[in-house]
């Protein structure tokens, strides 16, 4: 991310056409604190808020996310895809939770990098 190499302890994946990578990485990637990254293990929902206050909100095996901009009413955005679990860590699809945080996602298929640009 803007010539920054994260390395991760968990290994990113592609699966429907999507690519998957760790919550916990991709947060931290995308500039989100620890104390805002918040996992409710009784409802499965990711919640993700930005330096800027954008909050997101996932739910494992749901296609929707929820966006929230300073509005109560949340935006619904259907991705086609779902949050998973792989042996006990959670993995989001990248380029929705990095499009909302507004960041340019582009895909380098030699190295099957995903790049991230503010």
């Amino acid at each position: 991310m803007n010539s920054t190499e994260y390395d991760m302890d968990a290994s990113p994946f592609i699966e429907n056409e999507r690519t998957y990578t760790p919550v916990r990485f991709l947060a931290q990637a995308l500039g989100v604190k620890d104390e805002s990254l918040v996992w409710d293990p009784e409802k499965k929902t990711i919640t993700m808020v930005s330096d800027r206050g954008a909050k997101l909100e996932l739910t494992i095996g749901s296609s929707k996310m929820k966006v929230l901009f300073g509005s109560p009413d949340p935006l619904t955005i259907y991705m086609g895809v779902e949050p998973v679990i792989r042996d006990g860590r959670t993995y989001l699809p990248a380029r929705f939770i990095a499009d909302q945080f507004g960041y340019k996602v582009s895909w380098e298929a030699d190295t099957q990098t995903v790049i991230l640009k503010k």
